[in-house]
This record gives C-alpha cells, sequence and structure tokens, in this order.
C-alpha cells in the first residue's frame, strides 16, 4: 500500500523561511483581482497568492508563492542562473558531462534521429529548416539572418563583453585554447585548416557551390566583397581607407614615432624621420609639414590597373610632395616610383624625391642624402643599378622605435 507525503501547509512561516533561505527581502502579498497592489496581512493565504519581494542582488521581483519556494526568490536574471546551475548539475550527474551533447551516446542518438527526419547529418543543413530561420528571423528582426541586423549585432557583442571581456568569442584566450584543445582531441590537428581531410571536403565544397576551389577566385564573391568594402569603408579595398591604412602603418614592423618641435608625435616609417629632421632645420614650419592621412592620395595607371599612390610628405604652403626613399627601394621599383610621379604632377603637385644611403656606410650611423647630381649618375647604366642594390639591400635595416630631434 502507496503511503502518501505529508501535505505542508503554504503558510506565513514558509514563506519567510523561503525568503531567508534565498537572502531575499520580502515586500508583501499581491491582492487578486487588483493592478498590483501589495498587502502585508492578506485575508487568505493560499499556494496561488503572488509574492513581490526584492532579490538579494536589489532587483524586485513577483514570483507566485508555490514557485517561490520550490524555485526560489530570485530576480529573472538569478534565476536562469539557477536554473542552468540546476541543469549541469543533473547533467552531470547523469550524463558525466555537464551538457547532454557532449556525452558521445547521446551525440550519436541525436545525429541518427536527425538523419532518420531530415537526411542531413546537421539540422542546419535542412533546406526545410533553413527556410524557416530566415522566415522568422525576418518576422521579428526585418532581415533573413541574426547578425545582418545591428540590434543583434550590438547585442552579442554586449553579451560577449560581460562574459568574456571582448566583442567576440574568437578574440578571447581562454576560448581560443578552448577551441585548439578540442580540435587536438577531435581531429589531431589545432585547426581545421591543417586537416587534409577538412580541406579536401572544403575544396569539394567550393567546387560544387562555386565552380572553383577558392572563393576568393569566383566573380561572384569578389563582387559581394568589392560592395562590401565600399559600404563599410567607402572604397573597394580597405587598404585605401585613409583610417585603416594609417592603423597598419603604426601597428607594422618598422614604424617609428617622431617627435616634432612642439612635442606632437607622429607614426612614420624608413627613413621619414631623417627627411622630417632636414625640413624642420631647413625653417619649413611644423604645420606647414604634412604626413600620413592628412595628404591627399594620388591614382596612377600601372599594369593595366588604377592604383592608389600615399604620399609621404607634403610641404602645404608649396603644394610640393616629397617621396623618400632609400637608394635600394627607389631603384626596385625604379618604374612605379616613376609612375607615381608623374601622376602626381598631373594632378598638380611639384614633386622631389628624398633618396638617403644606407646608414652601414657611415661612422656615424646617419644615413646621408644623396644629391640629384649623384642619382643621375648613379641610374646611367643597369650594372650600376644591379651593384647598388646589391650593396643597400643589407643597409635596409629599421633604427629605434622612437626617434627624437629636440634641438631641430
Amino acid at each position: 500500500m502507496s503511503t502518501r507525503a505529508t501535505r505542508i501547509p503554504y503558510t506565513k512561516d514558509r514563506l519567510d523561511n523561503a525568503i531567508s533561505r534565498d537572502r531575499a527581502r520580502l515586500v508583501g502579498w499581491v491582492l487578486p483581482d487588483t493592478t498590483n497592489a501589495v498587502t502585508t496581512e492578506p485575508e487568505q493565504i493560499n499556494r496561488d497568492l503572488m509574492i513581490h519581494f526584492v532579490c538579494n542582488c536589489g532587483v524586485p521581483g513577483y514570483r507566485r508563492f508555490r514557485a517561490l519556494v520550490d524555485s526560489g526568490a530570485f530576480c529573472e536574471a538569478h534565476a536562469k542562473a539557477k536554473q542552468q546551475e540546476k541543469f549541469e548539475a543533473t547533467s552531470l550527474d547523469i550524463y558525466g558531462f555537464r551538457n547532454p551533447i557532449m556525452n558521445s551516446t547521446v551525440r550519436a542518438k541525436a545525429n541518427t534521429t536527425i538523419q532518420e527526419r531530415y537526411e542531413v547529418a546537421n539540422i542546419s543543413q535542412s533546406p526545410a529548416i533553413k527556410e524557416k530561420k530566415k522566415i522568422t528571423t525576418t518576422q521579428t528582426l526585418g532581415v533573413p539572418f541574426t547578425f545582418q541586423s545591428p540590434v543583434a549585432r550590438e547585442k552579442s557583442k554586449a553579451t560577449n563583453r560581460a562574459k568574456l571581456g571582448v566583442d567576440f568569442p574568437t578574440q578571447s584566450p581562454i576560448v581560443k585554447a578552448k577551441v585548439v584543445q578540442s580540435n587536438l582531441e577531435r581531429t589531431g590537428y589545432e585547426y581545421p585548416s591543417q586537416n587534409p581531410a577538412s580541406r579536401a571536403k572544403a575544396i569539394a565544397t567550393w567546387i560544387a557551390n562555386l565552380g572553383t576551389d577558392n572563393p576568393l577566385k569566383c566573380p561572384d564573391v569578389q563582387e559581394k566583397i568589392r560592395v562590401r568594402m565600399i559600404e563599410l569603408y567607402g572604397h573597394d579595398n580597405p587598404s585605401k581607407c585613409p583610417a585603416i591604412r594609417q592603423k597598419v602603418i603604426a601597428t607594422s614592423y618598422g614604424s617609428k614615432v617622431f617627435a616634432m618641435p612642439s612635442g606632437k608625435e607622429r607614426v612614420v616609417q624608413g627613413y621619414e624621420p631623417h627627411a622630417l629632421k632636414i625640413l624642420l632645420n631647413e625653417g619649413i614650419e611644423e604645420d606647414d609639414i604634412l604626413t600620413g592621412t592628412d595628404i591627399p592620395t594620388v591614382e596612377y595607371e600601372h599594369d593595366g590597373k588604377t592604383h592608389t599612390y600615399y604620399p609621404d610628405i607634403l610641404i602645404r604652403s608649396q603644394n610640393r610632395i616629397i617621396e623618400v626613399k632609400s637608394v635600394f627601394t627607389l631603384l626596385v621599383d625604379l618604374e612605379v616610383n616613376i609612375t607615381k610621379q608623374h601622376a602626381s604632377i598631373r594632378s598638380g603637385f611639384d614633386f622631389d624625391f628624398m633618396v638617403f644611403a644606407g646608414p652601414k656606410a657611415k661612422s656615424n650611423n646617419t644615413p646621408a642624402l644623396i644629391s640629384a647630381e649623384e642619382l643621375i649618375e648613379l641610374l646611367k647604366t643597369p650594372e650600376s643599378i644591379i651593384s647598388i642594390i646589391d650593396s643597400c639591400e643589407a643597409d635596409e635595416t629599421n633604427s629605434e622605435n622612437t626617434v627624437v630631434y629636440p634641438d631641430c
């Protein structure tokens, strides 16, 4: 004969015990048939009465007496966290993992069910499911894919920042390490691209879908990328965007910080610090010397394509571009450098090369500025150009990261 469980009455004492257990604060009982009117002494107490309380985090909440006793006097956020903890504890006890899908038996059973119902290995591969997702996402967010919605993207970033401290999970060192560990356990490789089987599968998919072994070879993909780059950066190539170019220069190997007489710092490269020192010593005002993204770009044609030239220095009052080169970098791309010069002149600028010899040949380790006459002499024969390139290639070294000329 079965025994019936002892019925525990829902009383004020029981409520006080539950509130004390969860370190919450009781506000009162919500009166039936009212708009959240609260009393501390209801006429009749039962398990379906709505309780108004304040969670231990300070957030107010409402819950029916029975649910409060069973699930706790917690706000919505803490209730979800407690529910997740309980779920993980149960899964760990039954399956040996915090999530049942991590159990190989459960995973195999799920895969079998998906294959039987949808005839695909992964449910997201089902055309019917894909279409259903698009319809639902369009109805809720106004776009067919979640991450096309600015609201969804920002919400995702906020969640990632709260949990991981970064905008995207792949930026987190912890997540990166977990991904590598999982890949090693499953495939023996740190990254899928290192796995020959994964590479072969990817290539087969690209050929089937795009007709090429690499998406970037597909004209449709190239056009989509070009259109997207124009939408994001105003150019068909991110490197043409002044802000991105300046960021690349600032973080690239060999960049230097040059302190101007006023104390303002400019990020420059190569022999540009020496060129700036010469210009300042010639009496040209600091504000008259433009560098980086402050200088207009110049379009030029080479090899049948349109390219963008980013001048090193512009003297604003003289409308004069100065291209700073070593002998090696001038000669190794001589045709391109001359093409840039002609394009700049056609665009209305005056143009000068400022060419330096490598510092290793000098006892004071300071590069020497080459005069126009010396440069013409150097360019007389192909043999001399080749010998200069050979001798200067080793001199292409970078000086310290910060170059300061307080005496300019």
